[in-house]
């Protein structure tokens, strides 16, 4: 075959070709990002306990800052919602969505909540301040978005991928139950990836 070349690594005696194009001919595995960051101990869960809204109010239930020293970034990989049936409320809920709000009851009175690796072996701390919500906590500005739902019980998985935090920033999630309502259990579940510096 012409225009081929071979490399020889004088180590081991591997080898790989070169095309006249400089392309190299390679074999390769593929994981997914996901389980390559759980293998480094980089991938995390943030998850409160189930928390019981008792009016049909908007109150703030997860809060995440990264509060990394050095230039390393996160990607939110996906968020996990489920709602439980209201006591006493009907029609639809909206789930407001937060970016950079860093003050607000949430922020200042909610409990602290430790970032959980998904690699069970790995001891790395996500350097994180991550607050649990509760009834009548809340975010002090406007949300970045939100959704409405209708229907419940329900449980919505919300892919993200694309979403980074920079060193200092942070997103929230908060729920307007439905009217009426006094009594509905939420569960909700970030999970995060802490990228290499050099990404």
């Amino acid at each position: 075959m012409t225009g081929l070349s071979v490399l020889v690594d004088g180590a081991t005696n591997f080898t790989a070709k070169v095309d006249s194009q400089r392309r190299l001919s390679t074999r390769a595995v593929t994981i997914s990002n996901g389980l390559n960051a759980s293998i480094c101990g980089d991938q995390y869960i943030v998850t409160p306990p189930i928390i019981n809204l008792t009016s049909g109010d908007e109150s703030g239930v997860l809060y995440i800052r990264n509060n990394e020293k050095e230039n390393i970034s996160w990607a939110m990989v996906q968020i996990l919602l489920t709602m439980g049936d209201s006591a006493g409320g009907s029609g639809e809920y909206r789930v407001n969505f937060y970016a950079n709000e860093n003050t607000g009851t949430i922020v200042t009175a909610g409990a602290d909540l430790i970032p959980l690796p998904l690699n069970f072996g790995s001891t790395k701390p996500l350097d994180a301040i991550a607050k649990t919500g509760a009834e009548g906590l809340v975010f002090s500005g406007s949300p970045f978005t939100d959704r409405l739902i209708t229907g419940f019980p329900i449980s919505i998985e919300i892919p993200l991928d694309a979403v980074v935090l920079p060193p200092g920033t942070s997103g929230g999630i908060a729920i307007i139950p439905p009217t009426g309502n006094t009594r509905m259990d939420v569960d909700v579940e970030f999970t995060v990836i802490r990228l290499s510096e050099d990404v």
